[in-house]
């Protein structure tokens, strides 16, 4: 496992593919205009926070739209989970492409913008988890 780091050189790459994913994700907020929901975007290497929030304030966090987050990006085909309530944590593997990068951030973008179209019933079953 350790050779195959080194080999590929799995560490600075998952620096760089993180730096993309942090700045492209928080492009995606400035163009959608979704500054009112995205209090912080933040990560080391290729783990990403995203705090989900409610009148732009990290003040004011706001699980029940992390949660409903979660649960769009699941049927639009990311799988991302919340933590501390109202974190999305992304954690993609270190072999993420360029392409598939691209591809995860428009999810979620997509995922964060249309959360409000996913019921409490839907979630319910989840919840707690």
């Amino acid at each position: 496992m350790l050779d195959i780091l080194l080999r590929d050189n799995l560490a600075s790459r998952a620096e760089q593919m993180g730096a993309l994913l942090r700045e492209e994700f928080s492009r995606g907020v400035s163009t959608r205009g979704l500054h009112c929901v995205v209090g912080d975007v933040r990560g080391r290497g290729m783990t990403i926070g995203i705090d989900l929030v409610a009148n732009g304030s990290l003040a004011e966090p706001d699980p029940v739209l992390a949660r409903k987050a979660v649960y769009r990006a699941w049927q639009l085909g990311a799988v991302v989970f919340y933590v501390g309530g109202n974190v999305l944590e992304v954690t993609p593997p270190l072999t993420l492409s360029i392409d598939e990068a691209h591809e995860g951030v428009a999810i979620l973008l997509e995922a964060i913008s249309t959360a409000h179209n996913v019921t409490d019933a839907e979630v319910a079953p989840f919840s707690g988890w």
